[in-house]
């Protein structure tokens, strides 16, 4: 039944992540361990920035 009640409330969260986060995050993962920046926590964020899904351009 705790279960249950986790699921029931996380569940939404976990849906939103994988339809609008988890696309985006992997395709910057991927781009940061092709390219193998010098500082990939900057490299990935502004990734992010760029292409996250509230980006307007």
């Amino acid at each position: 039944q705790e279960e249950q009640e986790l699921e029931d409330l996380t569940g939404p969260m976990k849906s939103y992540l994988q339809e609008h986060l988890m696309p985006v995050l992997t395709r910057g993962l991927i781009h940061c361990c092709r390219r193998q920046p010098p500082d990939p926590v900057a490299f990935l964020s502004e990734f992010l920035f760029q292409n996250g899904p509230f980006n307007a351009s």
